[in-house]
């Protein structure tokens, strides 16, 4: 399922969130306002087996040759609160 939600920003495009049985909790899909021709891909994992699992072999031919260029990021958050 991909969902656009209503909240815009100036001079862009809204994110796209996704939201897939198998896959992370939290992903987004945001045009770069800077680079027109690139999308990044922000997604919050619960676990890194989890993550492991879902990306298995990969993108398919078609996304892999849709990729020109990829840059993978782990984070690791010692707590959270609300504000």
């Amino acid at each position: 399922m991909v969902t656009q939600p209503g909240r815009g920003r100036t001079g862009a495009s809204p994110p796209i969130l996704r939201c897939h049985p198998s896959g992370p909790p939290r992903q987004v899909l945001d045009a770069d306002p800077i680079e027109t021709d690139r999308i990044n891909v922000f997604e919050r994992w619960e676990t890194v087996d989890a993550v492991e699992a879902f990306r298995g072999s990969g993108p398919s031919g078609e996304q892999a040759a849709a990729i020109r260029d990829a840059a993978v990021m782990q984070f690791e958050v010692a707590s959270a609160a609300p504000l």
